[in-house]
């Protein structure tokens, strides 16, 4: 994960990207609007595209953070080569 948003984005890239069907992220996505996280751009054809809004980049940067500090305790627990053991585990799991 890096530390940044890439946007705007489509819908469908986000979903692949995150792993989820369209389905459930219009779902959310319609909750992240309604608290002004995340607004939805005009765009031309059937492609929907969104974004974070100032206050969504605020809010994705302190949980960025925190993930970060949660990662960073993982390693120090486990050591570079069982973290890098269990990312490729996960990774599997995601494939």
């Amino acid at each position: 994960m890096r530390n940044g948003c890439k946007g705007p984005i489509s819908i469908t890239e986000l979903a692949s990207a995150m792993n989820l069907d369209r389905t459930t992220l219009s779902r959310n996505i319609t909750l992240l609007t309604k608290r002004g996280l995340l607004e939805t751009l005009p765009s031309t054809g059937r492609r929907r595209l969104v974004q974070l809004t100032a206050q969504g980049q605020a809010v994705f940067a302190q949980a960025y953070g925190y993930w970060q500090q949660a990662q960073q305790q993982w390693e120090s627990r486990l050591g570079k080569k069982q973290m890098s053991q269990l990312e490729d585990l996960l990774a599997q799991l995601m494939g």
